[in-house]
Order: structure tokens, then sequence, then C-alpha cells
């Protein structure tokens, strides 16, 4: 599970003259196609003071749920809280560059994560997709001493 501290990570990719409503649907559509395609989950928090329609919510779309914070509070104070009553936080990785941030989520267990680390994990292939099975094939030569084994009348 990770939680992404939003437009801290947003401004590590976007650097663009485009309105920050574009720009954030735009990565949101990305780090969803991400996170589908790795089979991970976690939570996107941005701060509510700069959610355009000033309201706090969720949208549950998976497996990345996208979440605005209340009008006075910071994704950092969101996150810290959630991890306080997590009793799993151990099992969940913060994805920031904030120090102060970064030093709090380390204080209560949880693992951190840089942005420029997460990202360039996140646009790696994988080595094997999990559909994909290795191909195994035997050699002759391995196979006809199991042959021999096998049909073995030895008691």
């Amino acid at each position: 599970m990770y939680f992404l501290d939003g437009y801290n990570l947003l401004f590590t990719c976007f650097h663009s003259n485009h309105p920050l409503s574009s720009q954030r649907d735009a990565f949101i559509k990305w780090l969803q196609e991400r996170f589908s395609s790795r089979r991970i989950q976690g939570a996107l928090i941005f701060d509510g003071d700069r959610n355009r329609k000033g309201e706090s919510g969720r949208t549950y779309s998976s497996p990345l749920e996208i979440i605005y914070t209340s009008h006075h509070e910071s994704a950092d104070a969101y996150i810290l809280e959630k991890l306080e009553g997590n009793a799993r936080r151990s099992e969940i990785t913060v994805v920031t560059n904030d120090r102060h941030l970064s030093r709090g989520v380390r204080a209560l267990g949880t693992k951190t994560l840089k942005n420029e680390a997460f990202l360039a994990w996140l646009q790696e292939k994988a080595l094997n997709p999990p559909d994909e099975k290795p191909n195994f094939k035997e050699t002759d030569r391995h196979f006809q001493r199991l042959l021999k084994l096998w049909t073995t009348d030895d008691p």
C-alpha cells in the first residue's frame, strides 16, 4: 500500500503552463494505469486548499484512491493522522520529497520513498509480467537421465 503526497509528487513530474487541474487529471490517469499494471494499491492525497471546488472528498477508483483533504488540512497532516491510527502502518510506504513529512512518517515506523525513485520504479517494465509464465525446457541429456531413473526395476 502506498500513500502519495499528491502535490509534492505532481510538482516533481509536471512543469508546464497548463492549468493545475489539467495537470492533476493527466497525472491521476497516468498513475491509475501504472498502479493497475503493477497490481498495487494506494491513496493519492491532495491538499484541500487547492481543490477547485473547495470540498474535501474521496474518489474510489481502484486501484488508486484519490483523496482531497478538508479545506484547511494539509496532505501531510492527513497522512500522519491516518498512519497514527493504522495498526498495519509498517506495510505502508509514503512517497514524498518533503523532509518534515518523511521524518514524521519514519518516526511512526512507516517506510518512505523519494518521488524520483518511486516514479522510476513505476516506469520500469516488469521482467516477468504476472500473467506470463517462464518457459522451462528439459535438456535431452537431463530427460534421458530421469527416464532411466524412472524405468529402473530396482526395489
